[in-house]
């Protein structure tokens, strides 16, 4: 029972991080332009500019692509008989990372979003502040409050925008501090 709790726990955590680097890769390479892609990256910069737009939204067109997505790699995880404890949590959760994202901009609590908040299992909309208001530069990770502060104090995001500028000579977009 106690192997089963951490590979949630693990699980949780890699659809975290994976909504970080997708994050981070929309803000700082995406382009409204690009084929396929372009209008989710087109939303998301949008919200950067009004953040609690995208709440008025219904769940099916704030997390659409997203549910795409994971549908595809589930059905290739499920090919190469990938699907396990730790991978089938971090599908179901970042199935549902923009949802997570939503609750971070709603200040009305529930009993049930105040223990998921309180115990970091959901970002509360202080947590989630610091990306939009405080410092762009990190908090991208949408779905918990445990990543963030490590990677922003390890300078994890700005580690790999210079990694990428290094491999590729692709410079990162960074918009003017406030």
């Amino acid at each position: 029972m106690l192997q089963i709790a951490i590979h949630i726990i693990i699980g949780v955590l890699i659809a975290d991080l994976i909504s970080g680097l997708i994050h981070w890769t929309q803000d700082h390479y995406g382009k409204a332009s690009w084929p396929i892609i372009g209008g989710v990256i087109a939303d998301n910069h949008r919200h950067h500019l009004h953040p609690d737009e995208f709440l008025t939204n219904s769940v099916l067109k704030r997390n659409y692509a997203t549910f795409i997505l994971i549908g595809l790699i589930g059905c290739v995880f499920a090919i190469f008989g990938w699907l396990n404890t730790i991978t089938v949590t971090a599908l179901i959760v970042g199935a549902w990372a923009n949802e997570f994202h939503a609750f971070a901009h709603r200040y009305n609590d529930s009993r049930v979003l105040s223990g998921l908040r309180y115990f970091g299992l959901i970002q509360s909309p202080k947590h989630h502040r610091v990306h939009h208001q405080e410092d762009v530069w990190s908090h991208y990770c949408i779905i918990t409050s445990y990543l963030n502060p490590a990677f922003r104090y390890f300078k994890v995001w700005r580690g790999l925008e210079i990694c990428v500028e290094k491999i590729t000579g692709v410079k990162a977009y960074r918009p003017p501090e406030k």
